[in-house]
């Protein structure tokens, strides 16, 4: 979400954050959601996101994998750390859908989507902010819309 604000209120084309698109997707989906990120100083900044779009009441938990965004590559660890992460959400938080806190969780959704449903017996959904946010961005574009300048000021670039 860095930059997103700011961004609004100097261009006029839709500006996405990961966040906002994979939380309402997540509320489409199911009632609770929980997100699961890559580190633990991580945790502050993302508990505030639920408050600031105002679905704090829907909010479950967010846990961290404790995997650094250089170790991401190693997808293998990462899925099987996410999937721990996102049970203990589930079974001891009450998530019915899964975020991932992080750009970086690249092609993990899915299997850990799969993973959970086979050990839950049903379909639970993890979201992918990459693929929620390019998605809301298409809409927002075949819509012709953009930010709203009674929220974002334009300013000017010449001060």
């Amino acid at each position: 979400m860095c930059g997103v604000e700011a961004a609004r209120e100097v261009i006029d084309i839709p500006i996405i954050g990961g966040f906002p698109a994979s939380a309402f997707t997540a509320l489409a989906l199911s009632q609770r959601f929980s997100i699961v990120t890559i580190l633990q100083s991580t945790l502050a900044m993302q508990r505030a996101h639920p408050q600031t779009y105002g679905i704090q009441d829907t909010f479950a938990s967010i846990r961290a994998i404790n995997c650094p965004v250089a170790q991401l590559e190693d997808i293998d660890v990462v899925i099987i750390r996410t999937f721990e992460a996102a049970l203990k959400a589930i079974k001891e938080d009450g998530a019915q859908s899964i975020l991932l806190g992080c750009t970086g969780f690249v092609d993990v959704a899915s299997r850990v989507s799969r993973m959970l449903s086979d050990e839950m017996g049903g379909f639970v959904p993890v979201i992918d902010p990459n693929q929620a946010g390019f998605g809301f961005l298409v809409s927002l574009v075949r819509m012709q819309l953009r930010p709203s300048r009674l929220t974002y000021s334009k300013v000017s670039l010449a001060s």
